[in-house]
């Protein structure tokens, strides 16, 4: 048997069940922040798992694991020749080692895992080294892979030998391969920590900070510290990363322009990133999160400005409605978004903007939008979009958009822009079909809209400016919804999907996005035909992403394993912090 098999199964093994879900994580405490402190310095990247048998257990005997097991391409999968040889490979494994593949996770991989990559300065990306390290529970085991795994490339030619060293006393060994590969070096600390890298300077730096005691962490005290404090205690997975290594691996490729020309306030926000952290959670289903350290003396001011704002849209949330699939809020310092905007536009085309901003004044009644209207307006913003009508196409589901305006001279001075442009664009003789401009009162407010059409027309625009709202919407019933669910709801009124999983998952956030699986499954089931024709017309297009009938049938598969998706957003009124997170909910 060549050793191949068996990297390819651990590998596989390990980067599946990282990506699955291993909960349990906690870097302040031993033995994961025992590994982390032994990182060297200037690591771009370390990557951290802990406890990984017992939430390999707690994965697979939950109903999204059964569920996906159960999944048609899944079962393909295991039924090709690839899944054939996968198996084959465990096989392979536990009759080398004698033990089974639950029982070798558990001895070598099982209380903690941190690898760790490095990239020297000024060298290529192709340049960096791996460290890996491991907490050992079954030293014994660890001796027979070792002797197996040297035993099977020595067999196979590719290695040519392997050789015993020592440094401050302690002994470890050293892979050399005829292919001219990087050696390899690994040792077995007397605390049960197995050590692996690629490049022999990474042991012999464990070695002396496992000996030194209390030396300098890969990163900063303060920025990692700062970072593990706003990742989950209990993380599947987390990771942290150096920002630098990202520009650097960005900046390797010369024909990459990305980072080339961006706009100002970009530049700015790129710079300020002192370190990132990435952590995968389970709390009702996977959780990514994404932290942010940031040198807020680096970042556009217009930013602080809109992190240090206060309030938020909470008053308006009560008016999204219990049928609505998709619900998103936020909070908006609209002076600030101004000012980004601005700064973004490239100096060639400055001249233009006070042109454009003596446009807005003319349709703001002479007022001017950076210091009177926007300030105006919000923080508070909330959207949604209902469920299609009987006889509305998917694609046409009414959708909302609610803002605050506290200053009534500003609404009146929005509500004539807004009316003044529908106007112009019903004059519009070359469209077709022709627009026309049509009032409706509803709830006692007047709303306006665009119809496309004659005689009843379809409605392509509606909107309302009136008690402290502006109201957008596709049509005139979407807008009239929004300000009666505002007048309706009370304190017995049941939350919607969206609300009642804020209040569990994520209660401190103002900025999320929620869209209810539960209820898109029930509008794809009733509307299968329509969705099959929007998606195969797509397909007729030759377009790369155009889903195949292959898709469709998956889709109806996976989404009866969910109840919702949300993503949230947020930033520390000092400008600190960021914090973001994409979640799935389970369903029961």
């Amino acid at each position: 048997m060549t050793v191949r098999p068996w990297i390819r199964c651990v590998s596989l093994l390990a980067v599946g069940l990282a990506v699955a879900g291993v909960p349990g994580l906690s870097l302040a405490e031993d033995p994961a922040g025992r590994l982390l402190d032994r990182v060297p310095a200037g690591a771009s990247m370390a990557l951290v798992i802990e406890e990984l048998p017992e939430q390999i257990e707690r994965i697979s005997a939950s109903p999204l694991a059964r569920g996906v097991m159960a999944l048609g391409p899944v079962q393909a999968w295991f039924e090709s020749d690839e899944g054939a040889t996968m198996r084959r490979a465990r096989r392979d494994v536990e009759a080398a080692m004698g033990v089974s593949m639950t029982q070798f996770v558990e001895g070598l991989l099982g209380d903690a895992v941190v690898l760790s990559l490095h990239l020297p300065a000024d060298e290529p990306p192709d340049a960096a080294r791996g460290l890996l390290q491991t907490v050992v529970t079954d030293r014994d085991l660890l001796e027979r892979f070792i002797g197996v795994a040297n035993g099977a490339e020595l067999a196979s030619g590719k290695l040519r030998g392997v050789e015993d060293r020592a440094y401050r006393g302690i002994a470890y060994s050293v892979r050399t391969f005829r292919d001219g590969r990087p050696e390899e070096s690994y040792a077995v600390l007397d605390d049960d920590t197995f050590v692996w890298t690629n490049r022999e300077q990474l042991l012999r730096a464990v070695i002396d900070r496992e000996a030194g005691g209390a030396m300098p962490r890969s990163t900063a005290p303060s920025a990692l510290d700062r970072v593990r404090d706003h990742l989950p205690d209990r993380a599947m997975v987390s990771m942290f990363i150096d920002p630098e290594f990202v520009a650097r691996l960005i900046r390797a490729n010369p024909d990459d322009a990305s980072l080339d020309g961006l706009p100002e306030p970009v530049a700015q926000a790129f710079s300020a990133v002192e370190s990132l952290g990435v952590a995968l959670e389970w709390r009702e289903g996977p959780v990514v999160h994404l932290v942010e350290v940031l040198d807020a003396d680096r970042l556009p001011d217009p930013v602080r400005s809109w992190a240090s704002r206060s309030g938020g849209g909470s008053e308006l949330m009560a008016r999204i409605p219990d049928a609505a699939m998709l619900a998103v809020a936020g909070q908006v310092d609209g002076p600030a978004l101004h000012d980004l905007v601005i700064a973004s536009v490239p100096g060639e085309d400055q001249g233009r903007v006070g042109t454009v901003l003596e446009l807005f004044r003319g349709l703001l009644l002479g007022r001017d939008l950076r210091e009177e209207i926007l300030p105006a307006m919000g923080p508070g913003v909330v959207g949604w979009i209902h469920p299609p009508k009987a006889d509305q196409a998917i694609r046409h589901a009414p959708a909302v958009l609610v803002a605050s305006i506290a200053d009534p001279d500003a609404a009146g001075a929005v509500e004539n822009a807004l009316r003044t442009v529908l106007a112009f664009v019903s004059l519009d003789e070359d469209r077709k079909p022709p627009m026309r401009m049509e009032d409706q009162w509803r709830e006692g407010v007047r709303i306006s809209g665009l119809i496309a059409g004659d005689e009843g027309g379809s409605p392509r625009f509606a909107f309302a400016v009136a008690r402290g709202l502006i109201v957008l919407g596709t049509d005139f019933d979407a807008v009239a919804s929004a300000l009666a669910d505002g007048s309706a709801g009370g304190s017995d009124r049941r939350p919607t999907s969206a609300l009642a999983a804020r209040d569990r998952l994520f209660p401190e956030a103002s900025t999320f996005a929620y869209l209810d699986l539960a209820a898109l499954h029930r509008i794809a089931l009733e509307r299968r035909d329509d969705l099959e024709a929007f998606m195969m017309a797509r397909a007729g297009q030759d377009q790369e992403d155009a889903p195949t009938r292959e898709d469709l049938e998956l889709l109806f598969e996976l989404l009866p394993l969910f109840r919702g998706v949300y993503a949230t957003s947020s930033i520390s009124t000092d400008a600190t912090i960021a914090h973001q997170r994409i979640g799935l909910i389970v369903a029961e």
